[in-house]
């Protein structure tokens, strides 16, 4: 996923689906908001420079890559993989057990971090953590 800024939230489901939701504070910048989704990958784009909320729902077993631009992002509901990219904002990923994890790691640029399954709170410039324990899964959360 490579999404735009704006307040984000993505929600793992029962449905097969990926759906997005967009809200704007204007109806009439509603239609600027592009989404496109062809060979795997969902863009959300355009539109206008502030005041833009959206979710994502996704099958609850899903592995993500996502990069966005700033923003507060929160990511729940979702078993599998997960590379997240996020250069400012503020980030909470709900991960249930930690320990089905092998490597947990999160870098921000700048914003909050919070990984309370890990017992991680961070905020400022640049906060990161690592977790490395054995089992299955991965998450990487990156700048």
């Amino acid at each position: 996923m490579t999404l735009r800024a704006g307040n984000i939230e993505i929600i793992g489901g029962n449905s097969n689906v990926v759906r997005v939701t967009c809200k704007t504070k204007r109806a009439e910048d509603a239609g600027k908001i592009k989404i496109s989704f062809g060979a795997g990958r969902l863009q959300v784009y355009g539109g206008p420079d502030r005041d833009v909320s959206y979710r994502v729902d996704v099958p609850a077993k899903t592995g993500l890559v996502i990069r966005a631009a700033a923003g507060d992002m929160g990511i729940s509901g979702i078993t599998g993989d997960k590379d997240i990219e996020l250069k400012a904002g503020n980030l909470t990923v709900a991960v249930g057990d930690p320990a089905s994890y092998r490597v947990a790691e999160a870098k921000l640029m700048a914003g909050n971090l919070n990984a309370r399954p890990f017992g991680v709170k961070k905020e400022g410039i640049a906060p990161s953590f690592r977790n490395t324990t054995t089992p299955a899964s991965t998450a990487f959360v990156r700048n």
